[in-house]
């Protein structure tokens, strides 16, 4: 009896290293008793039935952890299915849940529970009996989740989201109420603006709504401020010009005193027996008579 005895401890001690619980709970049940009739061929029917006392078998999650699911409803072994509770809450430390924070920053979490518990977020940080760090993204949004256990059931507190506001905004945008917005057409603005007063319209575009310069003009710096006309002497064609280079000249032989002209068709010829070798002249003053022995007999 003490050899039938000491053989049946090892065997508990041997297959309790891997279903511990379940073959104790056997025991307990006296089916590990030398009285158990043909007890040496039970054992691996024993061994089997042992398996479905081990958690999963009967459809339980055995442990939350980091990779569990925490949605309400989901059962857990010693646990109990996961119920929905509002009497702890989480939260980043500097900010109330629905608001915008700053993205590219680091945040700390408070959590108000004591026990075991779980944290997630999910930028994808998870701590067990432990608060994360939390490292918001850039941009889109966070949200933080939560478990605790406590007399055998798993509550779940209500999740928490945060929109994320990029830290400044690039050039040609500003930031609107915690989101970059862009400027409008034809304008800009410098990097980090916090304002649409920081859109100014481009160079070759003017006014209010930043309208591009008519032909006969041009803008070479950004603002709201009018555009220039081309000189007298000059023309162009080219609407939301940035540069006065596009204010071409008249010809030599010809003048003109128009300011703003569109087109070559300004310039007026020299009359005959008249002569210019001048470009862009703006006066027919600048036509010089036609010296002795020679003659002029066409305008130009």
């Amino acid at each position: 009896r003490e050899k039938r005895e000491e053989r049946r401890q090892r065997t508990i001690q041997t297959v309790d290293l891997n279903w511990g619980t379940g073959v104790r709970a056997l025991d307990r049940m006296g089916w590990m008793k030398p009285s158990l009739c043909c007890n040496h061929l039970a054992l691996p029917l024993l061994l089997l039935i042992a398996l479905c006392l081990i958690p999963n078998c009967h459809g339980y999650a055995t442990y939350i952890g980091c990779s569990g699911s925490i949605s309400v409803g989901t059962s857990y072994r010693h646990h109990g299915a996961v119920t929905s509770s509002s009497s702890n809450t989480i939260r980043l430390s500097s900010a109330p849940c629905g608001s915008s924070i700053t993205g590219g920053s680091s945040q700390s979490i408070s959590f108000s529970t004591s026990g075991e518990y779980i944290v997630r977020t999910s930028a994808g940080g998870c701590g067990v009996n432990s608060i994360p760090s939390v490292s918001i993204p850039s941009s889109g949004s966070i949200t933080l989740s939560a478990v605790w256990s406590t007399g055998g059931i798993v509550y779940r507190v209500p999740d928490c989201t945060y929109s994320i506001a990029p830290a400044s905004c690039p050039a040609g945008q500003y930031m609107n109420g915690g989101t970059c917005t862009s400027c409008p057409a034809h304008s800009t603005s410098p990097a980090g603006s916090i304002s649409s007063s920081a859109c100014l319209c481009n160079p070759g575009y003017e006014g209010s709504g930043c309208t591009a310069c008519p032909a006969g003009t041009y803008k070479d710096v950004s603002g709201s401020s009018q555009c220039t006309s081309c000189p007298a002497g000059t023309f162009s064609s080219t609407i939301g010009a940035s540069s006065s280079s596009v204010c071409q000249v008249c010809p030599a032989g010809t003048y003109s005193s128009a300011v703003g002209a569109t087109s070559s068709s300004v310039c007026t010829s020299c009359p005959a027996s008249t002569y210019s070798s001048a470009t862009g002249a703006t006066s027919s003053s600048t036509c010089a008579q036609c010296p002795a022995s020679a003659f002029q007999t066409s305008a130009g």
